[in-house]
């Protein structure tokens, strides 16, 4: 009796104890650290002149979830916080001075495109490029 409850404790905390338990996992990993913009065009076609623009993306508190903080330095710099729509592929900006600014995305492992529509009408896309995590 004694070995078969030696065996199921031992089975239990085998299976109770997991690897993939004890690593958090970032809901927004993939946006984390430092992005350049490379290039900005208007309804797909017209580039549009840049200056040195970069965006800082990093965690909030809860990392479970699709909301942490960003920091965009250019001529006029913004920060606040930014939330992931993954049903819509939207990438919304609340800044600190409360104005929401809402992009759709696209993101692969090097390069972001960040698409949103101007109070002209116009699309605006930008093309940022990861340059650290």
């Amino acid at each position: 009796m004694k070995k078969l409850l030696s065996i199921l404790v031992i089975a239990v905390m085998i299976c109770s104890c997991s690897s993939y338990e004890d690593r958090n996992f970032s809901a927004i990993e993939q946006l984390v650290g430092e992005w350049t913009l490379q290039s900005r065009t208007i309804n797909d076609n017209l580039p549009l002149p840049t200056e040195v623009e970069s965006l800082f993306f990093s965690e909030d508190n809860k990392i479970s979830d699709y909301i942490g903080n960003y920091e965009l330095i250019s001529e006029v710099t913004s920060s606040g916080v930014f939330s992931l729509d993954t049903q819509y592929a939207n990438l919304i900006f609340t800044s600190n001075s409360e104005s929401i600014t809402t992009h759709r995305f696209f993101l692969n492992n090097i390069s972001m495109v960040l698409t949103r529509t101007d109070d002209n009408g116009d699309v605006i896309s930008d093309t940022w490029v990861k340059t650290l995590d």
